[in-house]
């Protein structure tokens, strides 16, 4: 089955674009703020309930989102509320894997705040960024 040209089915490709999106997103920035920290930056970014760190995921959920809306050209609030739902999956494994402590009220709270996000980076991905013409 092809999928890529099943106009019916689920992008799931463009899911997975945009969550490795979301990782390398999220890892240029916060190699940025580990540059300018060591620059001499008084910030602190703290995993996971710092506001920049909350900023800098939440930037590349968008991020992630308006490329998989763009990549799929369909469909684009369930690509980005696809997108935002595997990148928080993915934190929570990472979570569970580094022994942190994860407060499931929290990170459900950042999790459907991702989920929206993402919904509207589909969103502007498919309507913005994908113009047939």
């Amino acid at each position: 089955m092809d999928f890529e040209r099943n106009e019916s089915f689920f992008p799931i490709g463009a899911v997975i674009y945009g969550s490795l999106a979301v990782l390398m997103v999220n890892l240029i920035l916060t190699t940025f703020m580990a540059v300018f920290t060591e620059l001499g930056w008084t910030a602190t970014v703290t995993w996971p309930n710092n506001s920049l760190y909350l900023l800098c995921s939440f930037i590349a959920v968008i991020t992630g989102s308006v490329l998989a809306g763009w990549k799929s050209r369909q469909k684009g609030w369930a690509v980005g509320i696809s997108v935002a739902a595997v990148s928080s999956v993915m934190w929570l494994i990472l979570a569970l894997f580094l022994h942190e402590q994860i407060f499931m009220g929290v990170f459900l709270f950042k999790t459907l705040l991702s989920i929206f996000i993402g919904a509207f980076g589909g969103i502007i991905g498919v309507n913005v960024f994908s113009a047939k013409g």
